[in-house]
């Protein structure tokens, strides 16, 4: 990514590839991120980074906090486009953040669970956890 002044409060900023536009797109959608969620029937602001992770359970999605759990109208696969690093893919119907993780350990046929900071225990699927492991690593990014 390369930025430049143009003059005062103005700047040029050219991005080498796709990922580094959708981040930088991201940054730019606001410096205080919310998520709108539905529970018992009001509407809620949510903060991105309280976020632990977002679930879709018989066509319906699910955001999940420390202690609350939240419903929204997005789709699971909105949520992956619009979110980067701390979030990640963990499985078919999961998308986790990984700065909730307190420990990981291995699990029968190639998966991990992870267990959170709430307490909660969160399975990566086999086809997710290379990616997973890569992002951990640094070798990877999430997009």
């Amino acid at each position: 990514m390369k930025v430049e002044r143009l003059k005062k409060k103005r700047y040029l900023i050219t991005c080498e590839n796709d990922e580094e536009e959708k981040k930088l797109e991201g940054l730019l959608k606001g410096a205080d991120p919310k998520i709108l969620g539905m529970k018992n029937k009001k509407t809620y602001r949510i903060d991105i980074q309280d976020i632990f992770y977002i679930e879709s359970v018989d066509k319906k999605t699910f955001i999940y906090t420390e202690q609350d759990v939240f419903e929204t109208g997005k789709r699971l696969y909105e949520f992956e486009n619009e979110l980067h690093l701390p979030f990640l893919r963990v499985s078919k119907s999961t998308i986790l953040n990984i700065n909730k993780i307190s420990s990981l350990q291995a699990d029968l046929g190639g998966r991990l669970m992870c267990n959170l900071d709430n307490h909660e225990r969160i399975s990566i699927s086999r086809q997710y956890a290379q990616k997973f492991k890569a992002v951990l690593r640094g070798e990877e990014d999430a997009g």
